[in-house]
């Protein structure tokens, strides 16, 4: 048996001072999914990494630093196993990851800020985190 699986992601973004002021990015970075699609067999575990690309150097522009990505799923279908930060902000400095989820209701979240106050924000490409996922029966999520 088999299910298929592609995933809708919601990015909402922060900046960390003193205290977190929302900023959103502009239309040049966005966020994909690798892989977008796999077919799974059930009890299989998989990651799925939440990749962001094209985040300029310029805070007039796209920079970052921090990040609050949110996945829904099909529970039916699919469960969390783990959560695991990527490597894109701790290239620019000690981060602060907080990821938690919930099987019930089907979604799971990632939140990650770079610490401190130096003025270093994000930029470049880069995977933001990986998610594992166990295959419980057959079916799609999207």
């Amino acid at each position: 048996m088999r299910c298929t699986l592609s995933i809708k992601v919601i990015l909402l973004v922060f900046c960390l001072t003193a205290c977190l002021v929302p900023t959103a990015l502009s239309a040049k970075a966005h966020l994909y999914i690798s892989p977008d699609m796999q077919h799974v067999t059930i009890g299989q575990t998989f990651d799925v990494v939440v990749n962001i690309q094209d985040v300029a150097d310029s805070p007039a522009d796209s920079s970052m630093r921090g990040a609050s990505v949110k996945i829904a799923f099909d529970p039916s279908v699919l469960q969390v196993v783990s959560q695991t930060e990527g490597s894109f902000l701790r290239t620019f400095g000690s981060t602060l990851p907080f990821p938690f989820h919930d099987n019930s209701a089907g979604w799971a979240q990632f939140d990650n800020a770079i610490l401190g106050g130096s003025g270093v924000l994000a930029h470049g490409p880069g995977d933001l985190y990986s998610i594992r996922f166990e295959a419980v029966t057959n079916g799609t999520t999207t």
